[in-house]
Formats: structure tokens, sequence, C-alpha cells
């Protein structure tokens, strides 16, 4: 058999990443009877794989939203037609006429409305909007579909049941690199007047992440007078970012606590996942997030929002907060601050539950269905 795979919508993280992780495991690609694999994507994408006599690479220019369109409406029908046995379309969006195809869901926020209507009225609420109406199409044609949680099934299937009804469809959570730490091995800082505990939170800025939340439970924080600091990862909507940076700018009048560092590389955030002792995550929408995993596996105690998915991927392992009410986050991190046992026990409950996310069995999975798919149609 051979795959084909359009890489053309992704960018950098999420199911860029996914799609790198998977297909380096090519002793499972060939286990699934696949004798090629054909990717077609941006420059990013195809500089970022190895070619081999397994992985053919193609790279597509002009890679705006229409022209991706065009060119899966027409061309890779064609090529499809010619070559493949399969395609498969991690990005969510597909207009060819091949068949047949796997599509796979990824972004939440391109169904969620009400998390929507936070952004204003952007260009990413007009792009997202578009979205939702080809990746809709390509859910409701598609010959199979993968969630990556069981919340984003749930979630479809409440609220779109018309758009998923028709395809087989299967879940596949997404693996986490293992770090290779000795979880018995960290050090757990008590809060003391001298050296600051350092809270962080990865992620990008948008509405619907409330950073500014978090900043302003910290700062009850600090007129309670813990010491602590807070150092906040992520690129993001420029409106967004300016409000955070105003609301630091306020906070950091006599001295810096809170630190903004704006979009960093993997390397980067390394280093300060290792040097954090508390990590809180306040998004309110979310499919299954790949940044709760890795704080996980760095073996970091944590405070999240008390939604699906996160609570079904913490389970009782971490600590809740209300995302809007900065009462409930700050007394929820207070918590922590104050207890190190509890701290040392979330900890090692929670990098335990990240072994249970393995890349390699997140690719043994998909090509599995793939190639189930693929059997089934042609038979």
């Amino acid at each position: 058999m051979v795959l084909g795979i359009d890489g053309l919508s992704l960018f950098v993280y999420g199911g860029f990443q996914h799609l790198l992780r998977i297909l380096s495991y090519t002793d499972i690609i060939k286990k699934y009877g696949f004798k090629k694999v054909i990717v077609w994507g941006s420059d990013i994408l195809i500089n970022s794989l190895t070619e081999s006599d397994l992985i053919e690479l193609v790279c597509i220019k002009n890679n705006d939203l229409v022209s991706r369109l065009i060119w899966q409406r027409y061309q890779l029908t064609k090529l499809a037609e010619k070559k493949c046995d399969i395609v498969f379309a991690p990005g969510g969006v597909y207009v060819s006429n091949f068949r047949p195809y796997i599509a796979m869901f990824q972004n939440m926020l391109v169904f969620d409305n009400e998390q929507l209507k936070g952004e204003g009225f952007t260009f990413l609420r007009i792009k997202t909007h578009i979205l939702k109406y080809f990746q809709s199409y390509a859910f409701n044609n598609s010959n199979g579909l993968i969630f990556l949680s069981d919340n984003a099934k749930d979630y479809l299937y409440a609220n779109y049941n018309n758009i998923v009804n028709n395809s087989t469809n299967t879940i596949i959570p997404i693996g986490v690199d293992n770090n290779h730490i000795d979880i018995n091995k960290i050090k757990y800082k008590e809060h003391n007047i001298k050296i600051p505990l350092r809270i962080l939170y990865v992620s990008t800025v948008m509405s619907y992440k409330h950073q500014w939340e978090l900043i302003a439970a910290f700062s009850l924080l600090i007129e309670k007078g813990y010491n602590v600091q807070l150092h906040l990862i992520g690129g993001g909507d420029p409106k967004f970012i300016n409000k955070i940076q105003k609301s630091i700018k306020i906070l950091n009048y006599h001295k810096e606590i809170v630190f903004y560092h704006g979009k960093m590389d993997h390397d980067e955030v390394k280093k300060y996942y290792e040097s954090a002792d508390i990590f809180a995550y306040a998004s309110s929408c979310e499919n299954l997030p790949a940044i709760i995993l890795e704080a996980m596996s760095y073996g970091l105690p944590i405070v999240s929002s008390n939604l699906r998915p996160m609570t079904d991927i913490m389970g009782k392992s971490a600590l809740y907060f209300d995302h809007n009410d900065i009462n409930s986050i700050a007394q929820t991190i207070e918590r922590l601050i104050n207890n190190i046992e509890l701290r040392r026990k979330i900890s090692h409950e929670l990098y335990n539950r990240s072994k249970s996310y393995s890349w390699r069995s997140c690719a043994e999975q998909t090509f599995s269905f793939i190639s189930n798919i693929a059997k089934s149609y042609n038979n």
C-alpha cells in the first residue's frame, strides 16, 4: 500500500510535531503494509523530515489557505489517484475527490463558539469560522476520523453529531517525549523569603488561555507576602500580549516578579521546565494539550483549570481551580506553596501518569487504523 499525507497546514507545533514523531517509527509503518509514504508539505515540514526508500517528500509552495484548498481539490486528487491507496489529512481540512481518506480532529477552538467570542472581531475569528466550514465538510465525508481524546469525541457528538456520524472513528492520544529524569532525585524547595518559588505557565497568549487572570491571582499571593515568581512563555495574539504586558508592568512596579518571555523554541523551554517549582495551566478550551503532558513528564506539580480534558488526563493527581475566579486560582496555588509534601505527591503521580502517553503507541494505533480503513474500503 501507498499512503499519501497532506501536511500542508502543519506548522511547527501541534500536528507538525505529531506527524514528525509518528513518521519516525518506520518499523511500524512497514508492519502495517505500507511500502511507501508520500508527504506533501511546506518547506518547513519537508526540511524537518528525512527522505528514504520508505518516505518520499514533496515540497509545495504558495502555502496560504486558498492555495492549499485549490491544490488539494485539483492537484492532490490527480496525484493520489495515480500513486496512493489512501490519504491522511492530519490538519483536518480535505476537499479532494480522492477516496478513501482519514481526517484528524485537533483544534477544539474551531468548534467552540463560546470561546471564540472572547477573541473579539479579529482575523483569527474569521479564519476559524472558515476552518469550521471546511473541517465539518471533511469530517462528514471522511472514511475514518481520528480523535485525540475522549473529551474531543464527546464534544463533537454532543454538539455536532451530524458531521461525525457517517465515518468510522477512533481515539488515539498523542505521546510525550521521555525526559529520562529520576523522579526520586527531584528536590522540592520549601517556601522562604530568600529563594522565590518559580511558577511556570507555557501557552500561546489568547483570550481562552487566561494569562491575565493568572497574573491577577498572582498579585493576591504577593499581597499576602509570598516570595514567588511567575514565568509566562508563549507567542500569540499581539492584542492579548499587550494586555498581559500592561498587567505585568503594574505588578512589577517595585520589583520584577512576573516575567513574560515570549515565544521560545523547545530547547529553551526545557530549561524553564527543569527550574520551575509549580506549573499552572489556566486554559478553558483544549483537545489534548501537549504542554500538560510535557509538564507531567518533567515531574512538575500542577494546578489547572477544572475542565476537561485536564481533569481526564490528571484525575485526582492535580489541584484544580475555576479559571474565571482569581481567588480560586490564588488559593489553589497557595495550597501547593505551603505544602511541600503535597507537591511531592502530585509530582510523582503525574510523572507516572505521563508514562502512559507514548509516541510509539500513537504511531502503532494510527497506522493500524489507516491500514484497516484502506483495506476495508478496497475490499
